[in-house]
């Protein structure tokens, strides 16, 4: 696996070196900060300027969304969102993917155009052992939501550039927070979460990482960076496995 990792890195630095003309180094990750403690059940939220004509009703302490205008209150449940308690512990250097929890959605009756695009997701995570110092930290994403015609599956997608605007530092290293897709496999990352027909539920796990923020760089060589941070996170994803995941 660590032969692996250089080798990726070794692609991203020749990448860099064709579009700049100017080599960048980079190291292997061989010793990476390690990083321990455990992700809270995490919230979600509708941004209201993001969503200025979405009807909705948030639930739950924020852990449930009823998404979209219900046609036969009473009847029917609309679609629903609502994240999975539970306490997850981690234990993961930086760039290795793993689960910051698991969301269920109910595919209901939507009246067409009334959901919201966007859901605000926070993952909550409290460290411990060594980096308890670091306390608990709380990092906001944005999910994009699609509601499907009525008897078909909706679509959650996480946007390519999906990294915190949140970052913390330790042992003078800054990191930010970087959600990667759905799936149970951190080797089988789907882009998309896509959801079973009307009256399912369906779940997913969300999975991430931690990535390095570099200090400042000349900017043809930050667009680089950026270039190569897109390019590791479509290594990642694997798009032709997006499947129906049903309960």
């Amino acid at each position: 696996m660590a032969f692996a990792r250089i080798h990726k890195k070794r692609f991203f630095a020749f990448i860099a070196t064709l579009i700049i003309g100017v080599p960048i180094f980079i190291t292997s990750n061989a010793s990476a900060a390690m990083f321990t403690g455990r992700v809270s059940t995490n919230t979600i939220s509708i941004n209201d300027d993001l969503n200025p004509d979405a009807t909705y009703k948030e639930e739950y302490n924020n852990r449930l969304i009823r998404l979209g205008q219900n046609p036969s209150p009473g009847y029917t449940i609309e679609d629903t969102l609502q994240t999975l308690a539970g306490y997850n512990p981690i234990e993961t250097d930086a760039s290795e993917a793993f689960s910051v929890g698991g969301i269920t959605h109910w595919n209901g009756k939507t009246v067409a155009d009334t959901a919201p695009d966007s859901i605000a997701y926070n993952v909550n995570l409290n460290f411990s052992g060594d980096n308890a110092s670091l306390g608990p930290q709380t990092f906001t994403f944005n999910l994009d939501f699609n509601a499907g015609a009525e008897g078909e599956s909706d679509v959650y997608s996480i946007p390519d550039t999906a990294i915190s605007d949140q970052t913390f530092t330790y042992n003078g290293v800054t990191y930010a927070l970087q959600l990667l897709g759905f799936g149970n496999n951190p080797n089988a990352i789907n882009a998309d979460f896509i959801t079973g027909g009307l009256y399912s539920n369906s779940n997913s796990n969300i999975l991430a990482q931690f990535v390095e923020i570099p200090a400042t760089v000349p900017t043809p060589a930050a667009g680089t960076l950026a270039l190569a941070s897109l390019a590791a996170l479509a290594l990642k994803r694997n798009r032709n496995t997006r499947t129906k995941r049903t309960t």
